[in-house]
C-alpha cells in the first residue's frame, strides 16, 4: 500500500517536465546540510623562521586574521589552534602538521581553518594528504582567511591547483632568495646571525656591539699572543660577553662560548674587514664605515697565512707556546728569506757544569736559508726597540693632540654605530606594542571560544619583549653618553705614559712587556753578518735591525714627534 506521499507524487507527475524537477528536489533532500557551527575546527598557522618564508605574516597575524574573518563572521567552533614554524617546502619535516593530521583521523578535530592553502602545503606529498581526507569525508571543511574553497571536484581542483601553484612559488622564491642573498652580500650586508662582537643595525649592516665587541677584539688579541682557546672562553664567559641577537629576538644572557665558537670566529676574514659568503667576496670598508676588529695582517698571522702572488698557502696553525716563548713570537723575520723566526728558551751552563742560564733565542728554521739553524738572543731585538722609545716623547702636546684626534676619529664611528643601534631597537619597539595592542584587543573582547587560546599570559610575554628593548635603548643611551668623557684629559695622558719607557726596560712580566712591544710593532727584520769563524771552523755572526714595520694605529703618534727616530 502506498503512503500518502508516494500517491500524491504518483497523482501529480504527468510530464517529463515535471519528473525532472521532482527528481532534483529529491536529490537536494537526500543530501545532507553540514552545520558548521557544530563542526570541530582546528586553525593551523605556520611561520618559517629562516629561508624564503621569513617575510610571511607572523604567527600572531594569522591567527587574528582567520579569527575576524572566519571564527567571529560564521560562529565557528573552534576547538584548537597549533602553531608551527618550521618551512612546508619539503614533506616530513613539520612534527605538529603531523600530529594534527593524525588528529584529524583519529576525530578530535573534523575541519581545518588556515590563513592561506600555502600555510598548509607547498610539497605535492602533505597536499595529497589533505586533498585524500577531504574525499574521504574525514575532513568535513576547509576555511581560509584569505582564499574561498567550496568542498566539491571543482572547489578541490581549484585547491589542488593553489597547492602546485604554491610549490612553484616556493621553487622560484627559493631562487629569488638565492639571488637576493649574493646582491645583499654584494652590498655589504649581513644576512644571517650577527656575528661575534657585532649586531646588525636597521639596514642590515655590522655595527660594534659596544662591551661586547670589546670583549671578543681581547679575544683576538690574547689569540695572537699565543694564549690557547681554554684561557679565551675562560676570560669571555667570566666577563659576561654575550651574542648579539636576530631582529625581534630577545638577546641571551647566558650565553657560553665555547670551542667551535672559537675555531670559527677565528677563521672568519669578517674581522680584517671581508665578508665571505659561498663564493661572493666583498671588501666591507669600501661599502660604508665598517670597523674591523683585526688588521689583515693579524688575520693572516692568526690563521698563519702567507700568499704566493696567486692564492692563499696554509700553513700549521698558530702554535700555543709557554708564557715566556711568547715574547716577540711572531714579530720577528729573517732578511735572508723573509720567514717569521721561531723562538725558544736555551739552557746553557757554566764550564765547571755548577751554574745554569736560560737565554730566550730566535732562530731561521727554513732549510733553504743560508741562515738556517743560526740563532741570537731575545735582548739584541729588545736593546733596538728600547733605543727606539727613548728617543719617542710619547708625554709631548703633539702627541696627545694626535692621540685626541684619533681618538674623536674612532668615537664618532662608534657613536654612529650606536645611533644606528638605538633607531633599530625603537623601531622594534615599536612593532611589538602594534602586536601587544592588537592581541590585547582580542583579550578585550573575552570570546569564550577564544579565551583558551588568547589570554594575559601572552600580553605578559609581548610585555617583556617590549620591556627588554626599552632596556636596550637605556643602555645604548647610556653608552653614547659616555662616549664624551672616552677622551682623556692631557694631565691623565702624561700619567699614562710618562713611565712607560721604563717599565718596559724594567718589567719582568714577559707578557706584559710582550703586549706593550705588540702596540706599536708589527715586525722586525733582522739580519745577519758573518764577524769571524770559530776554532771548529763554524762562522760567528753578528745580528742586527735592518727594517721594522710599526701597526697603523700608533704609526703617525710616533713619526709625528720631533725627536722620532729614522728607519736606518
Amino acid at each position: 500500500m502506498m503512503n500518502k506521499k508516494e500517491q500524491a507524487l504518483e497523482s501529480v507527475l504527468t510530464t517529463t517536465g515535471e519528473l525532472a524537477e521532482a527528481l532534483k528536489q529529491t536529490l537536494l533532500d537526500a543530501e545532507p546540510v553540514i552545520d558548521v557551527t557544530k563542526l570541530k575546527f582546528v586553525l593551523y598557522v605556520r611561520k618559517s623562521t629562516s629561508g624564503d618564508e621569513k617575510q610571511e605574516r607572523s604567527l600572531e597575524d594569522q591567527i587574528a586574521d582567520c579569527i575576524e574573518m572566519q571564527v567571529t563572521k560564521n560562529n565557528l567552533n573552534l576547538v584548537d589552534i597549533v602553531r608551527e614554524k618550521e618551512s612546508a617546502k619539503a614533506p616530513g619535516i613539520r612534527p605538529k602538521f603531523k600530529k594534527m593530521l593524525e588528529d584529524i583521523q583519529r576525530g578530535k578535530y573534523n575541519a581545518v581553518l588556515a590563513w592561506h592553502p600555502d600555510r598548509l602545503a607547498r610539497n605535492m606529498k602533505d597536499a595529497g594528504e589533505i586533498i585524500y581526507l577531504l574525499e574521504e569525508n574525514i575532513i568535513k571543511d576547509l576555511r581560509f582567511a584569505t582564499f574561498t574553497f567550496e568542498n566539491s571536484p571543482m572547489g578541490k581542483m581549484l585547491l589542488g591547483m593553489s597547492f602546485v601553484l604554491s610549490k612553484q612559488y616556493s621553487d622560484h622564491l627559493r631562487e629569488q632568495v638565492l639571488r637576493g642573498q649574493r646582491r645583499s652580500t654584494q652590498a655589504g650586508l649581513s644576512i644571517h646571525t650577527p656575528k661575534q662582537g657585532y649586531y646588525k643595525d636597521i639596514n642590515k649592516r655590522l655595527r660594534p656591539d659596544g662591551d661586547n665587541w670589546l670583549l671578543i677584539k681581547r679575544a683576538f688579541e690574547m689569540r695572537l699572543e699565543g694564549q690557547n682557546y681554554k684561557a679565551i672562553e675562560k676570560y669571555l664567559n667570566e666577563n659576561k660577553y654575550t651574542r648579539a641577537p636576530v631582529a625581534n629576538r630577545e638577546r641571551n644572557m647566558h650565553y657560553k662560548v665555547v670551542d667551535n665558537t672559537l675555531t670559527v670566529m677565528f677563521s672568519d676574514p669578517v674581522y680584517a674587514g671581508v665578508m665571505q659568503y659561498g663564493t661572493e667576496i666583498v671588501d666591507l670598508t669600501e661599502i660604508y664605515d665598517f670597523i674591523p676588529m683585526i688588521t689583515v695582517q693579524e688575520y693572516c698571522k692568526l690563521n698563519n697565512y702567507s700568499y704566493n702572488g696567486i692564492s692563499f698557502i696554509s700553513k700549521k696553525p698558530i702554535g700555543v707556546p709557554r708564557n715566556k716563548e711568547m715574547l716577540l713570537r711572531g714579530i720577528i723575520k729573517c732578511a735572508e728569506c723573509g720567514s717569521d723566526m721561531i723562538s725558544g728558551i736555551t739552557t746553557k751552563y757554566n764550564k765547571a757544569k755548577t751554574k745554569k742560564t736560560n737565554y730566550y733565542m730566535f732562530r731561521c728554521n727554513n732549510p733553504s736559508c743560508s741562515v738556517h739553524g743560526k740563532s741570537f738572543r731575545s735582548k739584541v731585538a729588545l736593546e733596538f726597540i728600547y733605543d727606539y722609545f727613548k728617543k719617542c716623547d710619547f708625554t709631548s702636546m703633539d702627541m696627545y693632540k694626535q692621540m685626541v684626534k684619533e681618538k674623536e676619529e674612532t668615537t664618532k664611528q662608534v657613536e654612529t654605530s650606536l645611533d644606528s643601534r638605538l633607531r633599530s631597537l625603537r623601531q622594534q619597539k615599536t612593532e611589538r606594542t602594534k602586536t601587544y595592542e592588537r592581541t590585547k584587543e582580542i583579550v578585550r573582547r573575552n570570546d569564550p571560544t577564544m579565551m583558551k587560546h588568547f589570554n594575559s599570559g601572552d600580553l605578559d610575554q609581548i610585555q617583556k619583549e617590549i620591556e627588554y628593548f626599552e632596556s636596550q635603548i637605556k643602555e645604548t643611551q647610556a653608552q653614547i653618553e659616555n662616549l664624551k668623557n672616552a677622551i682623556p684629559t692631557y694631565e691623565k695622558y702624561f700619567e699614562l705614559f710618562k713611565d712607560m719607557v721604563e717599565i718596559l726596560i724594567n718589567t719582568r712580566n714577559i707578557k706584559l712587556k710582550d703586549q706593550i712591544i705588540r702596540k706599536y710593532f708589527l715586525n722586525l727584520t733582522l739580519q745577519a753578518q758573518k764577524k769571524s769563524d770559530r776554532a771548529d771552523g763554524k762562522p760567528v755572526f753578528d745580528w742586527s735591525v735592518t727594517d721594522f714595520t710599526l701597526t697603523p694605529n700608533y704609526e703617525k703618534l710616533l713619526l709625528i714627534t720631533d725627536g722620532a727616530p729614522d728607519r736606518t
